[in-house]
């Protein structure tokens, strides 16, 4: 279990309307419940845990994390960017230029083989 996992198991803090089980989430959010699970087991998303039940519960925050995600893998970016350029952001720092280098490496592996198939 992750170090930042373990410090999120809070007393169950969100208001339960707001909280969502695995499976509700992976719904709400449009992607599955296995998607979901591996993110939580690689600490990109880190819900709470229900104290009464130990249940995970999925709230604002990691919607806004999970969209976010889903997105830079339609980007085609790796998990391994996505983490280090999340990993920024939770420092308080800012990912733009970390962003920013990582396109334009691909811009320029981009123009690399355009170049490449026009030969």
């Amino acid at each position: 279990m992750c170090m930042l996992y373990k410090h999120r198991l809070l007393i169950y803090a969100l208001s339960r309307k707001d909280a969502m089980k695995v499976t509700k989430f992976s719904n709400y959010m449009n992607t599955t419940a296995n998607t979901v699970r591996y993110y939580t087991r690689i600490c990109l998303l880190t819900p709470n845990k229900n104290a009464e039940n130990g249940y995970k519960v999925f709230g604002k925050p990691e919607q806004q994390r999970l969209k976010f995600i889903l997105s830079t893998r339609q980007l085609d970016f790796s998990v391994e960017e996505i983490t280090e350029i999340l990993t920024q952001a939770d420092k308080g720092h800012s990912a733009c230029p970390l962003v920013k280098d990582i396109v334009e490496q691909r811009l320029v592996a981009t123009e690399k083989q355009f170049q490449e198939a026009m030969l």
